[in-house]
């Protein structure tokens, strides 16, 4: 297909051709992304506030993209108790290279609120761009082995793309811990039948975790390495998948890692 033109669904259902967007063709660009969860230490500390979540999303030392919960606070509120049924949404903002505001909510990640039981209605986020056409989807499948943490990226058409799954017995699942192999998580990115990338959680280990995790201006981080994902595709759909794989690192710390955003009003700008 044409690398300039990006199909996608419209708010209507209905697949159309567009201009890739420039968030969207900036994500294409680079072969690894950091994303890093800002701290609310009064969460922290008290454990029973749910604040939004915000992340800075770093292509090495430069911070290229800041991600928002948009979720309303009863809502928020629910993903403690809830998790799968929780609705949340996250806008995306486009910052460019020299970390200025320049397209707010350029992009959002949706998540309905929706009735949830083990392998029934299994959560899903959509991706759209700021016209509200769809740009893709992560689904979270139910897994054989409980502990088994899965997500299949899909399209706008909701058709396979990559596959994501941290398996049943890593270190930093069991003992987590910040040493060694004790303090990651690694997800293998892959397709039909090969490994194409990684994502890797780092753990907090024991002591940030639950002693004194309001002296750390870090919370969660997550690597994604990216550099074969999406080879055989045109630009743009290298791209989506590319914007897809930021989303993930999003979709993975609300589903499985404890929430401690930070409640500031004062946004990146």
């Amino acid at each position: 297909g044409n690398s300039d033109k990006l199909e996608v669904l419209s708010p209507s259902g209905q697949p159309k051709e567009i201009d890739v967007p420039a968030v969207i063709k900036e994500m294409g660009k680079h072969d690894g992304y950091y994303v890093k969860q800002r701290l609310n230490k009064f969460e922290a500390c008290c454990g029973c506030w749910e604040g939004r979540n915000k992340y800075d999303v770093l292509v090495g030392s430069s911070r290229y993209f800041y991600a928002e919960e948009k979720t309303g606070c009863c809502c928020r509120q629910i993903q403690n108790t809830l998790p799968d049924c929780a609705p949340f949404e996250v806008h995306i903002d486009h910052l460019g290279s020299f970390g200025m505001g320049t397209d707010k909510g350029a992009l959002t990640m949706k998540k309905d609120c929706s009735c949830t039981c083990c392998c029934i209605n299994r959560p899903v986020v959509e991706m759209f761009d700021k016209a509200g056409n769809k740009i893709g989807s992560i689904r979270d499948p139910c897994p054989l082995c409980p502990t088994n943490m899965t997500f299949d990226i899909r399209d706008h058409k909701d058709e396979f793309l990559l596959h994501a799954e941290s398996g049943c017995c890593q270190w930093g699942m069991c003992c987590p811990f910040p040493c060694g192999p004790c303090k990651t998580v690694e997800f293998p990115l892959k397709d039909v039948d090969k490994n194409e990338g990684v994502m890797i959680k780092k753990m907090k280990g024991f002591f940030k975790m639950f002693c004194c995790s309001w002296c750390f201006e870090d919370v969660e981080n997550y690597k994604i390495e990216c550099k074969n994902v999406g080879k055989g595709m045109n630009d743009a759909n290298k791209a989506r998948t590319r914007a897809l794989l930021v989303g993930l690192a999003v979709f993975t710390d609300f589903r499985y890692f404890s929430n401690t955003g930070d409640e500031d009003a004062a946004a990146a700008e």
